[in-house]
């Protein structure tokens, strides 16, 4: 009686083996034309998706921006002006590099060419921007220094700090990239959105 129970048992244990291997099966044919319908998505569609932000000819995003004083600048009133929008943190030492240089070049193109430093960590207000620029010596750069934006981070999506727009008159992305630039690289930006 034993054998028999035991055996009983197995051949149990086979046919649920068995129905739960056969549902796998059925379960994974059904979701099998989802599958082959992701895969039909363009290279282009799956590199929007990895990023979503406004790429280079397209419509750059109106955006009003709060400068770490208060005061509010709105893209519109800088109609006829390039911009370059670029997103930073004080904690990011590419952003620290790039404003570096930056700030050899600034009296050049102040009043030229629109600089809008956003800040992307909310974590980050009024006094911890002003002990960066004091404690950088970025003084004379201090009104292209603007607080985080959600609406703004929403309408470019920067993927990582030192991400940066040049925007030109027409009011299309003439440039986007991320990392550091040297004074040449930054200072051929400027120019190349002035010529535009």
């Amino acid at each position: 009686m034993e054998i028999v129970l035991k055996k009983s048992t197995a051949k149990l244990l086979a046919i649920g083996c068995i129905l739960i291997l056969i549902g796998l099966i059925v379960s994974f044919q059904q979701s099998a034309p989802q599958v082959k319908a992701y895969s039909s998505v363009s290279l282009s569609e799956s590199l929007k998706l990895l990023d979503p932000g406004p790429k280079q000819g397209e419509s750059a995003p109106a955006f009003k921006a709060t400068h770490y004083t208060g005061k509010t600048v709105d893209s519109k009133d800088l109609e006829g002006k390039p911009i370059v929008v670029y997103f930073w943190a004080t904690w990011c030492g590419t952003c620290l590099q790039n404003f570096k240089s930056i700030d050899t070049i600034y009296g050049d193109y102040k009043g030229k060419v629109a600089f809008i430093a956003v800040n992307v960590d909310p974590k980050e207000g009024k006094g911890e921007i002003s002990d960066y620029i004091k404690r950088h010596g970025f003084e004379k750069m201090e009104n292209a220094f603007f607080i985080v934006d959600g609406d703004m981070l929403k309408k470019y999506y920067p993927l990582q700090t030192s991400t940066k727009y040049g925007i030109s008159n027409e009011r299309k992305v003439s440039f986007k990239n991320a990392g550091v630039f040297s004074k040449e690289q930054w200072e051929e930006s400027f120019k190349s959105l002035l010529s535009a």
